[in-house]
Order: structure tokens, then sequence, then C-alpha cells
């Protein structure tokens, strides 16, 4: 009695047909870089080419394939001479954007990023001005839109910290923390929207913190323009999703910034303690995140929060 033929799933024919289609297709190419067969618009699976410049080669210990690809795309960053910012300019421009540096004062620091960003093959230039200074916000922006045509992401890191319990701030340092943090990220983001709102197409990024949802003794002013700026995010979310614009936010917990480079040994062991991954972030890892959500495949990602905190709140 002759065994009948085992059927195949529709489901499993699918998938070795689009298998097959994948290694037949009539578009194939060979990898530049090593030969082997590779879709156009594809990395290669072989050695993750990519466009010519998938495979970062200025640092053999940082080596990776790039994922999201932000070719031609031009990126803001504030505050981005040190720090968190300056991970996300690095990062941003090794995906293929073209980085605008911000920053306010530091100069040197901010040419430090940029050869940075040029050793990992990418390409940048600096923007100096103030974010607090809604008049000088917009000259820059306007002068960036002018150069390149469009400005593509935003990404809002500059902030400050006065830590201090809330008996002891001073009028001023509580005016100053919130023109930066708060006031600076409306203006970059109003003068940016202009631009974006002409392509129907644009990304904002804001960083806000962990305490912003915890909270922290002693950090009551930088938690609460933190969490301002959550409100910030959810209502131009709102605002500005039938332009094609999304906007999110990042809330990393304790990276290894200048900020937390203050902190006592035993504030530092505190806080390794109340994580539950057992460590402090990288500012790599903040900046990957925010280059996910600059990219194409974030497009139906809008209104949310990113928490990039090891677990320290959930």
């Amino acid at each position: 009695m002759p065994v009948p033929k085992r059927k195949t799933s529709p489901m499993k024919r699918d998938q070795r047909r689009a298998h097959h289609d994948k290694i037949t297709a009539p578009n194939v190419v060979p990898c530049p870089n090593c030969g082997d067969v590779m879709l156009p618009h594809r990395a290669c699976p072989a050695c993750g080419h990519y466009k010519g410049r998938q495979v970062i080669k200025g640092n053999v210990e940082r080596a990776r394939v790039v994922v999201f690809d932000l070719a031609g795309k031009i990126a803001v960053v504030t505050g981005g001479s040190r720090g968190i910012g300056r991970a996300t300019c690095v990062a941003l421009a090794e995906a293929g954007a073209y980085v605008l540096v911000n920053y306010r004062t530091n100069a040197e620091a901010a040419e430090e990023t940029l050869r940075l960003i040029r050793d990992a093959g990418g390409q940048g230039e600096l923007l100096g001005f103030d974010v607090a200074d809604p008049e000088a916000v917009d000259q820059a922006i306007k002068q960036a839109y002018d150069k390149h045509g469009k400005i593509d992401i935003l990404v809002n890191n500059a902030g400050i910290s006065i830590d201090q319990l809330l008996l002891r701030i001073s009028p001023k340092d509580l005016e100053m923390t919130w023109a930066t943090n708060v006031n600076g990220a409306l203006f970059c983001a109003k003068a940016c929207i202009k631009t974006m709102m002409r392509k129907r197409q644009g990304r904002i990024i804001n960083l806000s913190s962990v305490v912003a949802e915890s909270g922290n003794p002693g950090q009551v002013v930088y938690s609460a323009s933190k969490a301002a700026l959550l409100g910030v995010t959810r209502t131009l979310a709102r605002e500005y999703a039938s332009r094609g614009i999304t906007v999110n936010a990042i809330a990393p917990g304790f990276i290894e910034t200048d900020m937390t480079s203050e902190l006592t040994e035993a504030a530092h062991q505190g806080i390794i303690e109340q994580t539950p991954l057992g460590r402090i972030g990288r500012p790599e890892e903040v900046a990957a995140a925010v280059v996910f959500l600059a990219s194409d495949e974030a497009s139906y990602i809008t209104g949310q929060v990113v928490r990039v905190n090891g677990g320290m709140h959930v």
C-alpha cells in the first residue's frame, strides 16, 4: 500500500518559496566587499556590507553592523559636545545621517565630537547656539535649513542639573534649569517643526530622565523639568502626527556622564544596588535607542517613552 505524501502547510510552502525567491531573484548582485550574493537594497548576509558603509572600520574594537539606515538624513543634536549628546551624534553619523552638532560655549569639546564622527566614517558640522535663546535658535535652524534644504531629525538633549532641596533652590537656579531643559526643547522643536511640515516628515526625540517618573531627593527642579518634557512629547505627538512627524522621549537611568561622575563612591554603589541589571548604563546604549526612534522602522511609534534604565523604574 503506497504511503500517502505528507502535505506541506501553506505557511511552510510560502516560507520556502520566499527563501527560494530571495536566492534566485534576478536582481541579486555580488557583494562588492566579499563577492557573496546579496540583494541591492539589503545588507550582505555574509559580511554585513551595505552601500559602502555598513561595516564601521575606523576602530576594530568598535566595528559593528549598522542596522538602521539614516543615509541622506539631516540631524540636529543639541548639547552634542559631551556625554549622551556626543554618543548620539556619533551613532547617528554611523547610521548615515549628516549631523549638526550643537554646543553653547565649549567649542573644543564640540570639535572633539566632530572628530569622532569623522573617525567613524560619518559627516557633520558644528552649530553653535544657546537653546534657551529663541532668536538664536531660529537663526541657527534657518541657517541649517537654507544650507541643507531640510531638517529630518531633532534630538533635544541639551540640559543642566542644579541639585538642591527645594528650600535651598534659588529663583535664578530654577529659571536657568527650566530655560534650558524645557524652554530650550520647545524653542528647538518649534523651529524644526516648521521645516519638517514642508516635507511632511520628521523625527523629534526628547531626552527626559528616569527621575521624571520616579522622583529623586535633591533633584526636585531637575525632575520637574524632565517630567515636563514627557508632557511636551505626548502633546506634540498628537498635534503633528497628521504631518508625518513623530515625537518620542527617552528616559535614561543613571548613565556614565559628567553629571554622574561627580557622585560619591557610596552614592554610585547605591545606584547600582537599585538597578536590577546591576550596573551604570553607557551613553552608547541611550544613543542606540535614539537611532532606532529616528529610523523609518519606528515610523508607527509616536508619543511614547522609551526607558533605558537597567530596570531601575518599570
